[in-house]
């Protein structure tokens, strides 16, 4: 059989079965090559019991439409526009993407596959709304990472993801950039500068999706695990809990993928994904040394630590990244104005509550990290006594002002809590026998005081987290049984939705706390007595697209 027959096949069945699902990867186990299975008669599917309900009608479904028209629309655009094909059976067909159970049937590439199994291949991740020092960091980790040796994957996003991608070319790497549209698309828009100088330095463009395929949001959490199933290794750099790119990282502890996490200084904005993953096990990576040295025996002929060490000591990393921002357009979200709003990467990033008037402007300086530090600094310093005639003129310009001390907004705080046990303050309710009625499920019994702060958090929730879920989210939410495990396959046969609103759904739910995640991908859904208040809010819930 000729190989464009061949592909014909193969765009037809990964065309039916759609991106993510694991249905073509039951097929091909079963009758062993596509063209089998597009031999089989549909009258015999509804014997078939290796297949549930909804699996046996998206077959039959399939079965039942075998036109190649469209399968030859897609080959011929293909040909014409310079884009390669890579199905499940070919042999440069990465094997780490192999021992998925929803591998990709069928990867359309532009530019250079390489040689993955050969390699080693760390994705680095992180959010699109970078800080100085993730940026910094991003940029030294691919340029590090590309010096020693390792391939490096990543979506080709604003901020950490093409920060990364730029370092590590900069140091005459190659990447491979994973996308959610067809690989002929790029986007986001702005990265058209990165996308070419990828193609030109020898990486590729990847995609499961056919060419003219637009960016969708729910393409993007089923991209994610082929990023993580190309790696050996990944490392989120900066991002919040809710973040997309912890997507990635979950996906890459189910694959067997070892990951990192870059600390940040606690308190600081987007620190918080890369902390809680430190504290879960997670291995920190301060340098790309930390990441090479787990690989070094396992790649002895491509991993080289001691020339990252060299290469990497006196590198001027935060003049050659800015360099890097206005050369290629590599930037940060700043607009809402991006795919995906609704879904995991693009949820709404406007406050749910008005900040307050008198919030303090934040002053520009080259580098946020240091200016808070020299903030902290000057707030416990002495202060300077001016001289009288200084002292006058500036009162006359600038009324003073009694700044409120530390403990007097603490005296104010307490005097606001309602303190719960106190019968000085408030005579408890008595019932029918005179008897003080205790209070409803107190946290423990020998604690008695209690800030309304604590009694929000350990309030079971019921309107908030159905109010912060969308249509699809509490659809697929319904669709799971209480107490009984399920993968996001079983649901995608059972309730007519597509595998990317099922991850974004179960990713939302998930830190909703309305589900939990199993080993084997299964995921179990919560008792609603159980669910914790709203773990995370909209501007949390940020992109890794």
């Amino acid at each position: 059989m000729e190989r464009n027959e061949e592909l014909l096949y193969w765009i037809w069945m990964a065309e039916a079965c759609g991106a993510g699902n694991r249905l073509g990867m039951t097929l091909l186990r079963k009758f062993g090559t596509v063209q089998k299975i597009y031999r089989q008669k549909p009258a015999d599917v509804q014997n078939w019991k290796f297949l549930n309900n909804g699996e046996k009608k998206n077959t039959l479904d399939m079965l039942e439409n075998k036109s190649l028209d469209r399968a030859e629309q897609i080959l011929e655009k293909c040909t014409r526009l310079g884009i390669r094909l890579l199905h499940f059976e070919d042999a440069e067909y990465p094997n780490s993407l192999r021992s998925l159970q929803n591998a990709p049937l069928l990867l359309y590439y532009k530019g250079t596959f390489p040689r993955i199994d050969e390699r080693l291949t760390t994705a680095v991740v992180g959010t699109r709304t970078m800080s100085d020092y993730g940026r910094n960091m991003a940029y030294s980790l691919g340029y590090g990472l590309a010096v020693g040796g390792s391939l490096i994957v990543s979506g080709m996003a604003l901020g950490i993801d093409s920060m990364a991608m730029m370092g590590a070319l900069d140091a005459g790497g190659i990447t491979i950039a994973v996308l959610g549209s067809g690989a002929d698309v790029v986007y986001p828009k702005e990265h058209t500068h990165v996308y070419n100088r990828i193609l030109e330095k020898g990486g590729c463009i990847l995609s499961e999706y056919a060419p003219g395929t637009e960016p969708k949001g729910e393409h993007f959490p089923v991209r994610n695990r082929i990023i993580s199933g190309l790696s050996d290794a990944g490392v989120v750099v900066e991002g919040k809990t809710g973040s997309g790119s912890l997507i990635t990282a979950r996906h890459l502890i189910y694959q067997g993928r070892k990951l990192f996490a870059v600390p940040g200084q606690v308190g600081l904005p987007g620190v918080e994904g890369p902390n809680d993953l430190i504290r879960n096990g997670a291995l920190p990576a301060v340098t790309a040394e930390d990441i090479l040295c787990e690989f070094e025996y396992m790649f002895p002929d491509t991993v080289r630590v001691h020339v990252t060490h060299n290469a990497c000591r006196n590198l001027d990393v935060d003049r050659l990244s800015r360099e890097t921002m206005q050369k290629t357009g590599v930037r940060a979200r700043k607009n809402n104005n991006f795919v995906g709003e609704g879904t995991y990467g693009g949820r709404n990033s406007t406050p749910s509550m008005p900040m307050p008037s008198d919030m303090p402007v934040p002053v520009p300086v080259e580098n946020w990290v240091y200016a808070e530090t020299a903030k902290a600094v000057e707030d416990t310093s002495a202060p300077v006594v001016p001289e009288s005639g200084a002292a006058e003129q500036k009162e006359k310009k600038t009324p003073p002002m009694k700044k409120e001390s530390i403990l007097e907004k603490l005296s104010r705080s307490l005097a606001d809590v309602q303190i719960i046990g106190e019968p000085e303050e408030k005579p408890a309710e008595s019932g029918k026998n005179g008897l003080k009625k205790k209070a409803e499920k107190p946290k423990k019994q020998g604690t008695e005081k209690s800030s309304q702060k604590d009694t929000e958090k350990i309030q079971p929730a019921q309107k908030m987290d159905t109010e912060m879920l969308d249509e699809t989210e509490m659809r697929v939410y319904n669709s799971m049984k209480p107490n009984v495990p399920v993968t996001p396959d079983e649901l995608v046969a059972s309730g007519g939705f597509s595998i990317g609103q099922v991850m974004a759904a179960m990713t939302a739910l998930e830190m909703a706390g309305a589900i939990e995640a199993g080993s084997g991908g299964y995921f179990l859904r919560t008792d609603p007595d159980d669910m914790p208040v709203a773990l995370v809010d909209d501007t949390e819930l940020e992109d890794h697209v």
